[in-house]
């Protein structure tokens, strides 16, 4: 390649990550006239893209009929996918070259892991195509490896091929610690925002190393010695990242990096999937701090984003099935994006809103149900009866409360996750104490905590139960009573005797007669503490407020 092969690179990244992609295209054609081996691979890895992230840009750009079917076009790449594959690695092969096939690498095993998933993706078939892709990786490094690294261009090649090889690495995960080793040489050969967001990434997915990826943020933050501060680009993605350390932030840093990463995608012509995890993640975090309004306002800017990406705009089922083949692919992000919808609209008390949304979740299980997509329908059936869980809860409708959770147990008992299990049974338990079944009640606790003691539904029952232990008129009720007359019953057996000596003296039976009924009633107090307490301790019970707080979905965060 020509020296000026960086910057035709760094070019195609600007307009990349702008989303400028009719432009990009465009660079993608001028460069194919300068060097077709380049240019082929560009586009190659331009169409892999759009499939993966704006199906409808894919549609826009490479179809004629203007309708797609993922798995289908994904099989009519693969031949060409294996003619790249199969091309040996020249030894004078651009360092150009090498990043392109790093990034096709990368995407293909993203599309492959997504097919795999849903079944669309023979088990041998998947494993035939990381295998390959991990031997040629071997090839890659092992050419890489030999070459000599001398000017700064070299080095920023440099930089860029470790990251794009930890990247491929990412999907190997008996492999992770060379992974972190790549992101590191990466960092090490020259300091770049790239391999820093991967690499923590890489260390956020241990919890207890937080503190750790937080630490090397603000460090590349204080010697990032450009043009402008990291603050003053509009690499959206670092704003994104921050957001993720809520734990040493004020809310009002979160909210201004969310901004900023929010007016640098408004300004975009076109939106992929990942642009609608931003206002994605907005939500959740305002969802936390009680404000459904402005939530649900961005949830529905990200479904929005994600129908027009994915070219799926009606999920009632319908119109076209073209819809329901695609939709299957995209499913977590629909599902999440619903459920978390109908979550604010439960919490405004928006009726019809949150029928609507249910209605369309609904539509969803019943469409996974026809075409034998059973573990996709159970987790759909869960999010169903929690939200409705909710409304019926709001509503203190818990008999039917207490059916739909059954229901949902007893038909995918074979298919709900232990995790699963446990928030429902610990619901349910909620549900049963509030129609004074104690019994059910402590039964349901019990196999909760068995199923997933971390639940936190459980924990929540958990610190509370001390309060709704006794039960009312049971065993251990009447031994109380019996043991409370027993006392008083002796005491009284012993001052009865003698009265029948004295009753005959005036003078003392009027006495005697107030003093009896003094013991009298002194002796009757336990036994009616014994009987009261349980009751009173029932209306204690009705009091204690175990909140229905509805789990949150994850957050998200998924583009190399």
């Amino acid at each position: 390649m020509p020296d000026s092969s960086l910057k035709d690179f760094c070019r195609l990244e600007s307009l990349f990550w702008l989303n400028n992609f009719d432009e990009y295209y465009e660079y993608i054609k001028e460069l194919s006239s300068k060097d077709k081996n380049i240019g082929y691979l560009l586009e190659f890895n331009f169409k892999l893209f759009a499939l993966e992230y704006i199906p409808k840009l894919y549609v826009e750009k490479f179809k004629e009929n203007k309708t797609y079917e993922y798995k289908e076009e994904f099989k009519s790449l693969l031949p060409e996918f294996y003619r790249i594959l199969e091309k040996p690695i020249d030894r004078v092969a651009s360092p150009f070259y090498l990043e392109v096939l790093l990034n096709i690498f990368i995407i293909y095993l993203g599309i492959a892991e997504k097919l795999f998933d849903v079944k669309k993706l023979p088990l041998s078939d998947h494993i035939r195509l990381k295998t390959n892709i991990f031997t040629k990786l071997q090839q890659i490094e092992s050419e890489f490896q030999n070459q000599s690294f001398n000017t700064e261009e070299d080095k920023i090649w440099q930089t860029l091929i470790y990251k794009g090889l930890a990247n491929v690495y990412s999907y190997y995960d008996e492999f992770s610690h060379i992974e972190r080793l790549y992101y590191e040489k990466s960092l090490t050969i020259r300091s770049n925002v790239f391999a820093l967001l991967d690499m923590i990434d890489y260390i956020f997915d241990d919890d207890e190393k937080e503190y750790e990826a937080w630490n090397y943020l603000k460090n590349f933050e204080k010697y990032f010695n450009y043009e402008k501060s990291l603050d003053e680009t509009e690499y959206f993605i670092f704003f994104d990242k921050k957001t993720q350390f809520s734990g040493y932030q004020s809310n009002q840093e979160i909210k201004d990096s969310y901004i900023r990463a929010i007016r640098s995608i408004e300004k975009m012509k076109y939106k992929t999937i990942y642009e609608s995890y931003f206002y994605y993640n907005l939500a959740l975090f305002l969802e936390d701090e009680e404000d459904y309004l402005r939530s649900e306002e961005n949830l529905n800017k990200s479904l929005e984003i994600l129908k027009n990406a994915c070219q799926i705009p009606d999920l009632s089922y319908k119109s076209d099935i073209k819809n329901r083949e695609n939709l299957i692919y995209f499913l977590d992000d629909f599902e999440d994006y619903l459920y978390e919808i109908c979550f604010c609209q439960i919490n405004l008390n928006k009726v019809e809103s949150y029928e609507e949304t249910l209605a369309n979740m609904e539509n969803i299980k019943d469409e996974l149900s026809s075409q034998d997509y059973y573990d996709e329908k159970t987790d759909i059936s869960y999010d169903i009866t929690l939200l409705r869980s909710k409304i019926l809860e709001n509503i203190e409708k818990y008999d039917d409360l207490i059916k739909i959770i059954e229901n949902c147990l007893n038909e995918n008992r074979n298919l709900l996750s232990d995790e699963q299990k446990s928030e429902l049974k610990a619901r349910l338990a909620v549900a049963y104490l509030k129609v004074d079944n104690l019994d059910k009640y402590n039964k349901l606790v019990k196999e909760a905590i068995d199923l997933d003691s971390n639940n936190r539904t459980v924990l929540e029952i958990a610190v509370k139960r001390d309060y709704l232990k006794t039960k009312f008129l049971s065993k251990k009720h009447w031994y109380e009573i019996i043991k409370s007359f027993s006392i008083p019953f002796v005491i009284f057996t012993l001052i009865i005797i003698p009265l029948f000596k004295i009753h005959l003296i005036p003078e003392l039976y009027g006495l005697i007669y107030n003093l009896l009924i003094i013991i009298a009633i002194a002796c009757c107090l336990p036994p009616v503490i014994a009987f009261i307490y349980p009751i009173v301790s029932r209306i204690s019970i009705g009091n204690t407020v175990i909140d229905f707080e509805l789990p949150h979905k994850e957050r998200k965060s998924d583009l190399h």
